[in-house]
C-alpha cells in the first residue's frame, strides 16, 4: 500500500473556506473514485490542514488523479482549492 501525506499550509483567514471546500467537493468525489482518505485534520496552532490518503499501487495513483481532475466535478472547482493553498508539501509512504 502506498500512502500520500499531504499537508497543505492555507491562507491566513481561509481554512473555513477551504474546509468547506473540502467537505463539500473534494472528500465526496474521492469517495466517489474509490480514492479513500483515511484521515484528515486541521493544526490548531497553524494554518496547517493534513490528510492521508491511500492508494494499492504506484500505478494507481496515476490513474485516480488522472480521473480525479478529469472529473465534472473537479473542473467546476476551477482554481479555488489553489487559491486557498499557500503552500503543498505531499510526502509519499509505505508500510515497512
Amino acid at each position: 500500500m502506498i500512502f500520500q501525506l499531504r499537508q497543505y499550509d492555507i491562507h491566513p483567514g481561509k481554512m473555513s473556506a477551504w474546509l468547506d471546500v473540502f467537505e463539500a467537493h473534494i472528500r465526496p468525489l474521492h469517495e466517489r473514485l474509490s480514492m479513500p482518505i483515511l484521515g484528515a485534520w486541521q493544526a490548531l496552532d497553524t494554518n496547517t490542514f493534513i490528510w492521508i490518503r491511500g492508494f494499492e499501487t504506484e500505478a494507481a495513483i496515476d490513474v485516480l488523479e488522472a480521473a480525479y481532475f478529469d472529473s465534472p466535478e473537479r473542473k467546476a472547482l476551477g482554481n479555488l482549492p489553489q487559491q486557498l493553498i499557500a503552500k503543498m508539501t505531499i510526502t509519499r509512504l509505505t508500510d515497512y
